[in-house]
């Protein structure tokens, strides 16, 4: 039976479960169904890498008549947690190793392939050398590749004999399968939930990542064993990032892998299919679905936000976007619910909000579920800190400082557990930041979206902004749980929408351009630099501010505080990207980190025009006894300075750095801020 809003590829038994229309092909998308070669899809949990996988099963069986299809009556050989057989610690540790689980998929594919063919007369021989080998093949279950990973699972001794002990088993067997006259085809899916540990929350160590590194590294070796053998599978992009930092094979393999990434335009073409194929009983406007499907569904195509001061409207399709993660199976889940709501309900406008926000709780709800697998954060202790959708940098510190258990205001170092709780929530989608936006001139919202976090989700990599914002489905998740234990209501901020890329419209006062201004030196011009920031507070205060724009001076005295715990060096140097201006002062030497900030900033400059970089070199006299060896630092410098045609401008004292530099500002502010400014 055709279905509509598929939120689980589990729906899906067979080609009339669902309509092609439905899919959005994207090339990777395109590239994975048509081309033999494409040995993966890849993505993010809720993406549809099953989806895909059953499509490709479907098409093939269709028009691959006498091949042999493993499984046999299924679509695809899901993997089952349920089915996973109890295995101790001892073996977990043996098949943590990479090359011993590719050993493992390596042995269960070839045996499963042989089952399932005309080969079994071949190993006939090597049956009777190794009864092992021979009773395996006398179970029903080695024809599921599958059941026979997990007999080898609880097994080991069996699989150790096959694969390592005796005298070259594993050849023969891929000799064997080598003989392959016809098309077999293996759809494995689901071996991402296999090593998830529901019940307490948490992947199974490494052995979650490597099982798939594994099979990856596996089929890579298998494809070189007969042209008629294709094994098709899906993974996680998370795993997609570990290969891709550890191994230096990754960019070998990754041209057999598809990743599934959707842009927003796509997504809502994902949401129209579904409108379009909605049966005409169950639309407000049937005339209308193919030319305006959103009109057709809800009876409006823009919602206003009644909460703002002054009313704002907001197009339907984003109102609904910005309630998910951004991921088709969040959209599915909330066009089927809304599907579900009678006709009249869907034209009243507050009935379908709250549906809405219903529906943004249970998609925050389950993601945070799936997040525990891989962060350790206690997340009822940050519902009970949060109680409003809108953070300054101060109460985000304060709340990172009794979620760590010290006193609010404390500084970081003191700090024992050490755990970022906000850098964390970002890198996961579930606050955003604001910035400014060159190109528009305006402030925007931005969020890290689904499919783009990153895999170490501890790393401290918070972005500096004077506000967060709590994304809207985190947002009623922890309204929930404040509600339900009696906590104080939770206050959201009614004059700001909040969502990936939604614009921030401030009050003109405060509607203020930032300038961000990085100061590198050595901490023998320390004098100097208070001087160079006492001055451009002064400008800010006397001119700048008045014309729209604020000076924005970043030093590592004054950043330390925004810093990571570890790799200060590293994030103060993605800092020096997204400056503006970047200013070298330097005297008698140049230090390590100093140059290399000046590298990060001139290479950015050239790949992007931005930040613009200048050095100034004082020249003052230097006492004999005040040189050392790091003077050759200095003169090493200037030689590179040279080599890359950038020539730096002397000053005496920080009065005339001052004056150098703001006749320099003057020049080259109105090209910055897109307006003129004197």
């Amino acid at each position: 039976m055709l279905q509509n809003w598929i939120v689980e590829a589990k729906q899906i038994k067979s080609k009339d479960d669902f309509s092609m229309d439905l899919l959005y092909q994207t090339n990777d998308i395109s590239d994975f169904l048509n081309r033999s070669d494409i040995n993966s899809i890849s993505a993010t949990k809720g993406f549809g890498k099953t989806f895909a996988l059953k499509i490709k099963s479907i098409n093939y069986r269709d028009s691959k008549s006498g091949s042999v299809f493993i499984p046999k009556k299924q679509l695809v050989d899901k993997f089952i947690p349920q089915n996973k057989p109890s295995i101790s610690k001892e073996l977990k540790k043996q098949f943590n190793s990479i090359d011993k689980h590719t050993a493992l998929w390596k042995v269960a594919i070839l045996i499963s392939v042989i089952a399932n063919t005309d080969l079994l007369d071949e190993v006939e021989s090597l049956c009777d050398e190794t009864p092992a080998l021979k009773t395996l093949f006398n179970k029903k279950f080695s024809k599921s590749v599958q059941l026979t990973y997990c007999y080898f699972l609880t097994n080991y001794s069996i699989f150790n004999e096959i694969a390592f002990k005796s005298n070259g088993i594993i050849r023969e067997l891929v000799a064997i399968v080598g003989l392959l006259k016809n098309g077999i085809y293996i759809f494995l899916d689901n071996i991402d939930e296999f090593y998830l540990d529901e019940k307490n929350f948490v992947h199974e160590g490494d052995i979650w990542f490597n099982s798939q590194i594994a099979l990856i590294k596996c089929v890579y070796q298998i494809d070189q064993i007969s042209s008629h053998l294709h094994i098709y599978f899906t993974t996680r992009k998370r795993v997609l990032d570990r290969l891709q930092k550890d191994d230096s094979m990754y960019s070998q393999y990754k041209s057999s892998i598809s990743k599934i990434i959707y842009a927003k335009h796509e997504l809502k073409k994902i949401f129209t299919n579904n409108i379009r194929n909605e049966r005409e009983e169950r639309l407000i406007h049937p005339s209308q679905v193919f030319e305006k499907p959103m009109l057709s569904f809800l009876g409006v195509t823009e919602i206003p936000n009644i909460s703002q001061k002054k009313q704002r409207i907001e197009d339907i399709f984003d109102y609904i976007y910005r309630h998910t993660f951004g991921r088709p199976r969040d959209l599915m889940t909330l066009g089927k619910s809304i599907s579900l709501l009678s006709i009249k309900s869907r034209q009243k406008e507050e009935l379908l909000r709250k549906k809405v926000n219903e529906t943004s709780y249970d998609i925050g709800q389950q993601y945070i579920l799936e997040l525990k697998h891989f962060i350790q954060l206690d997340f009822d202790s940050i519902y009970k800190l949060i109680n409003k959708n809108i953070l300054s940098t101060q109460e985000i510190k304060i709340i990172c400082c009794k979620y760590n258990g010290i006193e609010p205001n404390s500084h970081c170092i003191n700090c024992t557990k050490k755990i970022n709780v906000f850098s964390i929530l970002y890198l996961q989608g579930l606050i955003g930041y604001e910035y400014y936006d060159q190109f528009s001139r305006s402030w925007h919202q931005s969020f890290i979206t689904t499919g783009q976090q990153y895999i170490d989700g501890t790393q401290d990599l918070l972005p500096v902004s004077k506000k967060y914002f709590i994304h809207p489905c985190f947002t009623e998740v922890i309204k929930d749980y404040r509600t339900k234990n009696g906590l104080s209501r939770f206050i959201p901020n009614r004059d700001t929408i909040v969502g990936n890329g939604i614009e921030i419209t401030k009050n003109n006062e405060n509607n203020i351009i930032p300038i961000k201004i990085f100061l590198a030196s050595s901490e023998e011009l320390l004098h100097e630099r208070d001087r160079f920031d006492l001055n451009i507070h002064r400008l800010n205060n006397s001119t700048y501010r008045k014309k729209g724009v604020e000076l924005e001076i970043i030093r590592w005295e004054n950043f330390i505080d925004a810093m990571s715990i570890e790799g200060l060096q590293a994030e103060y140097n993605r800092t020096v990207e997204n400056a503006d201006i970047f200013i070298m002062l330097f005297f008698t030497k140049v230090g390590k980190f100093t140059q290399e900030e000046f590298e990060k900033a001139f290479l950015n400059y050239k790949r992007t025009g931005k930040p613009l970089v200048y050095t100034y070199f004082k020249d003052a006299n230097i006492k004999t006894s005040e040189l050392n060896g790091d003077t050759r630092s200095l003169l090493d410098f200037n030689d590179k300075l040279t080599e890359l045609g950038h020539y730096h401008k002397k000053f005496e004292n920080a009065d005339s750095l001052n004056h150098y530099f703001g006749q320099q500002l003057e020049k080259i502010l109105p090209s910055i801020v897109g307006k003129e400014l004197f």
